[in-house]
């Protein structure tokens, strides 16, 4: 099938005219007339009602639009692709992120993507902080955080992840969930987290054990021994673990995971990994026990 026909069918509900498209596209209206019925008779359907008023897409018609949609994005991809190749450019996807997520959600995504996309090659960098990754962003096409730095112009919410509790398994075998207000009668367990410093005011607890990690296994340990309890993002406590419980927090705390990345300077890989992520619901559940 012709790309072009498939262009002047999509172009029909926004010019309303034929003529309009053909001035659009630099044919003349009677090349845009002529592909309009040709593409009617390869697909043995009547796609378009005119009248004096101009054109628009028959019931039948609509119901097609969005396989004429996914046909034209298919062919930009493919044009896109052979560019780069043309250019002798390797299909390349680099994401600057958090350790937490580079092993707790980017897995998951990319498993599913480089099934779709296997001649993307992929590099991960990790950083713990976003100053780190707003200053090595020129790097990278995609950054995959909690927040967006303030010199990337375009963020895009991809899942919410909910903090939990995490106790000790023998203190809280009954429980499911805690309040604010009893987790500061135990020890607490503090981790490098600004979100989680929102949450609390740390003089409220009697004693606090500071640790200075964004991992989780040092944290868990020390739960487990009975040192103390804390809180940490769901995603990093989606895998039971013996010996703790995970409990929701009351009221609760969440942060939102996103990606950012410039639109005018990105990448072929980068513009199909920004429509995966959009495409597919990430939907990591935190395991409680």
């Amino acid at each position: 099938m012709d790309i072009n026909k498939v262009k002047i069918f999509l172009m029909v509900e926004e010019y309303g005219s034929f003529s309009k498209i053909a001035e659009k596209l630099s044919y003349t209206p009677s090349a845009v007339l002529h592909m309009a019925n040709a593409l009617e008779k390869e697909l043995g359907v009547q796609l378009f009602r005119r009248s004096n008023r101009g054109v628009v897409l028959t019931n039948g018609a609509k119901n097609l639009h969005g396989l004429f949609e996914e046909l034209f994005e298919a062919y930009e991809k493919l044009k896109s692709a052979a560019g780069e190749i043309t250019k002798g450019n390797t299909l390349e996807l680099k994401i600057l992120t958090y350790s937490s997520i580079a092993t707790y959600v980017l897995p998951e995504i990319l498993q599913g993507f480089k099934n779709e996309y296997q001649s993307i090659k992929i590099s991960i960098v990790v950083e713990n902080e976003v100053a780190d990754m707003s200053n090595k962003y020129g790097n990278s096409d995609i950054i995959f955080a909690d927040c967006c730095p303030d010199n990337i112009p375009n963020w895009i919410p991809i899942m919410d992840d909910e903090y939990v509790a995490v106790v000790p398994e023998t203190d809280f075998s009954d429980a499911i969930s805690i309040s604010r207000d009893e987790m500061y009668k135990y020890p607490y367990i503090c981790v490098d987290d600004m979100v989680i410093d929102k949450y609390f005011t740390y003089s409220y607890f009697d004693d606090i054990i500071m640790l200075k990690s964004v991992e989780n296994n040092s944290a868990v340990s020390l739960v487990k021994n009975n040192i103390g309890i804390t809180v940490m993002p769901g995603v990093m406590m989606k895998n039971p673990v013996n010996g703790i419980r995970t409990l929701q927090l009351e009221p609760k705390l969440s942060r939102t995971l996103g990606i950012a990345y410039n639109p005018q300077m990105a990448s072929w890989a980068a513009e199909m990994f920004v429509q995966y992520v959009k495409k597919n619901k990430i939907n990591i559940q935190t395991q409680r026990l």
